[in-house]
């Protein structure tokens, strides 16, 4: 497992290969992109200018990030050295929201209209699929192929509930539509491609359950007793998975196989939390970004 945590100040962290992690963090007075070695040694800054790059993404050796500058917030990509630096949005304001595997498309949500998602090419930025409407969005799938979206349908009672829908990425009729039962959060795709998996909050340790796409009940990937799991990760090659447990005061990464088999605890934290993780490419280990969430309240009286 690598750990990729070289400055305290670290907001997100992105595997760009088996050697390699790419994250963000402040340097001066502007948010950075750099990269760092899985086996340490000094970072490497890719992006300088006088503008805010957060939120990277990595996909077959290349970088996409949100870049704020006086412009206002738009798409960029770059190759994994820095190289090629290119901006692919020039709307009202931009940001990702995926990236594919193969590097070849990305999602992008829109500050003029919050609840659409374009789908667009990663080389020129033109929209190949476009969805109004959306309350929530899984991303792209295994394959590159299909994207996820959820929006809002009324039932026979008048309650609004979330849909699924899975549309091919260039074009044409819905390939599966479907609900997730009551109390599922944190949907993703399955390894597979043919369904999705969630925690279930019905469940008292709240595991993993796959609910199929062409039908069929949900049925459970983990089989914790103790403790809750409150995130989880595929890898890349669908072999296993990483699970977050949060049990007391403690905080553990376990990786289990694909049906869920063989739990091993390989990571323990009680004085800070595991916040986001990402696996290797080739799903040979796990950038683990950990620490620790500070909200601070400020009251202001007779503001001018």
């Amino acid at each position: 497992t690598a750990i990729a945590n070289p400055e305290n100040s670290l907001l997100n962290v992105a595997a760009v290969d088996s050697g390699t992690i790419a994250y963000t963090a402040p340097e001066d007075q502007y948010v950075q992109v750099r990269t760092i070695g899985t086996a340490g040694g000094e970072p490497r800054p890719l992006t300088t200018e006088e503008a805010h790059s957060i939120n990277v993404r990595a996909a077959n050796g290349v970088l996409f990030f949100d870049r704020l500058d006086k412009t206002g917030t738009h798409i960029w990509r770059m190759g994994a050295n820095g190289s090629g630096q290119r901006q692919l949005t020039k709307g009202s304001g931009e940001q990702i929201a995926d990236v594919s595997r193969d590097g070849l498309y990305f999602v992008s949500t829109h500050y003029d209209e919050l609840r659409k998602l374009s789908v667009m090419s990663s080389e020129d930025g033109k929209v190949v699929q476009e969805k109004a409407d959306v309350l929530a969005f899984v991303g792209f799938s295994p394959d590159s192929r299909s994207v996820l979206f959820g929006s809002p349908e009324k039932d026979a009672q008048g309650l609004v509930r979330t849909v699924w829908v899975v549309l091919p990425v260039e074009g044409g009729a819905p390939t599966a539509t479907f609900s997730l039962p009551e109390q599922s959060v944190r949907p993703a795709w399955a390894p597979d491609g043919r369904a999705v998996t969630f925690r279930s909050l019905a469940d008292p340790a709240w595991n993993v359950y796959r609910l199929a796409f062409d039908g069929g009940a949900p049925v459970a990937v983990t089989h914790f007793t103790t403790g809750r799991l409150t995130d989880f990760y595929w890898s890349p090659d669908g072999r296993k998975l990483a699970v977050v447990m949060e049990d007391g005061d403690a905080s553990s990464l376990w990786i289990v196989e694909a049906d869920g088999s063989r739990p091993v605890q390989v990571m323990k934290l009680t004085s800070e939390r595991f916040l986001d993780s990402k696996w290797m490419p080739d799903s040979s280990g796990l950038a683990i970004f950990a620490g620790t969430l500070n909200a601070n309240a400020v009251l202001i009286r007779d503001f001018r």
